[in-house]
């Protein structure tokens, strides 16, 4: 491993952990703190905000170090684009898909299956932008551009909503914490407007 590479995974790994501790820690302690049912356990919820802060940032890690090796290997074999794919798909497999984990349990299912619907969104999107600059001349693009994300929003929300009602209450289609807010909305029991500022077990529960 020659020097200039093992600087750009060194690098990429103290970039992933920086960024993926501080945007989870920050967003994990706000909720913990808000949840706590007692002021005392105050420690605990930021030394839990912190560890899911070290998760999240361990994975980005992870899937820098494959991205970078796989994209060394194959830079001087095959053009950037494809080497780039080809390094994010095997680090996509190996890392978000699991196959770490199945050798060897080290990185928080929960933050890989955010981690990715996160990125699954983007990459939605820009596929979309992408057909729309192919198909569409430069004069009509904005105008096809909003139409698309207003269509799109039609059809997400509209899928959303049809299997919320196949789900029946199984979770076999929709995650537990899309069903359980979605039951919370439009369910059959009249919550009082005190709920708003509840945030105790029961929330913990509702959205694990």
């Amino acid at each position: 491993m020659d020097n200039e590479l093992l600087e750009a995974i060194l690098r990429a790994v103290q970039n992933a952990l920086i960024y993926g501790y501080r945007i989870r820690f920050l967003h994990s302690l706000a909720y913990n703190v808000a949840t706590l049912p007692r002021p005392h356990e105050l420690l605990k919820g930021v030394w839990k905000s912190m560890r899911l802060g070290v998760d999240h940032g361990k994975i980005l890690a992870v899937f820098a170090i494959v991205f970078r090796v796989v994209k060394t290997v194959l830079k001087r074999r095959v053009d950037k684009p494809v080497a780039d794919f080809i390094a994010g798909f095997l680090g996509g497999c190996l890392v978000y898909g699991g196959l770490v984990n199945r050798r060897r349990r080290m990185l928080n299912d929960a933050i890989l299956e955010q981690i990715t619907m996160y990125t699954l969104s983007r990459l939605v999107l820009a596929l979309g932008r992408d057909v729309v600059n192919a198909a569409v001349p430069d004069r009509y693009r904005k105008k096809a551009r909003d139409m698309s994300w207003t269509l799109g929003c039609g059809l997400v929300w509209g899928g959303i909503m049809l299997y919320y009602r196949r789900d029946g209450g199984k979770d076999e289609y929709l995650p537990r914490a899309m069903r359980v807010s979605l039951d919370f909305i439009y369910g059959s029991v009249p919550h009082a407007w005190r709920e708003a500022f509840q945030y105790g077990r029961e929330d913990k529960k509702r959205t694990s």
